[in-house]
């Protein structure tokens, strides 16, 4: 399977609300979220169609798509932090 990764929260949002499989939110070193998502073909012209401001997408259905990935950022970060303490802890 081909998948497309991106750092960007927007262009992520846009595959999310146009349907394509979130396959998994990688969080790096620095608290950056890297999105990956199953790739199609029509992606590229999709996304060239947002950044040139052709794109319709129902903008409550964007907001609440933008929201539920910045909070699996979120969640990523906070298990991250718990391994961290419960390792710790195994240790002291």
């Amino acid at each position: 399977m081909v998948s497309y990764k991106t750092y960007d929260l927007w262009q992520a949002t846009i595959l999310k609300i146009k349907g394509f499989t979130l396959l998994a939110v990688h969080i790096n070193g620095n608290s950056r979220a890297l999105f990956e998502f199953e790739d199609r073909p029509e992606r590229e012209q999709l996304l060239l169609d947002f950044v040139n401001r052709k794109l319709s997408v129902e903008p409550l259905g964007f907001v609440d798509a933008m929201k539920s990935l910045k909070a699996l950022t979120y969640v990523d970060k906070l298990d991250t932090k718990v391994k961290e303490i419960v390792s710790q802890n195994k240790q002291g």
